[in-house]
């Protein structure tokens, strides 16, 4: 039972040393936490077809690289089957 106390104690004053140094400060990355409501994305209309509209959320979809476009089919409207090459 000692040895069982004993542990115990060890661990919880390794607890209140871990609990009591001083934890470095992460600093957030903006780009990474930003976040827009939906009434504040800009979208824009496919002059090439009526029923869709898209706005790009991160990055250019003109140039190589990572990019993200929401993509809102209006009534009446779907998207057929395909595939993109990038």
């Amino acid at each position: 039972m000692t040895g069982r106390i004993a542990r115990l104690v060890s661990a919880l004053a390794l607890l209140t040393m871990l609990g009591s140094a001083p934890m470095a400060r992460a600093e957030l990355n903006q780009a990474a936490v930003a976040f827009k409501l939906p009434d504040k994305i800009d979208w824009k209309s496919n002059p090439n077809n009526a029923g869709v509209q898209s706005a790009v959320m991160v990055g250019d979809p003109t140039k190589p690289g990572l990019y993200m476009v929401l993509t809102r089919w209006l009534p009446g409207n779907m998207s057929r089957p395909h595939w993109h090459p990038q």
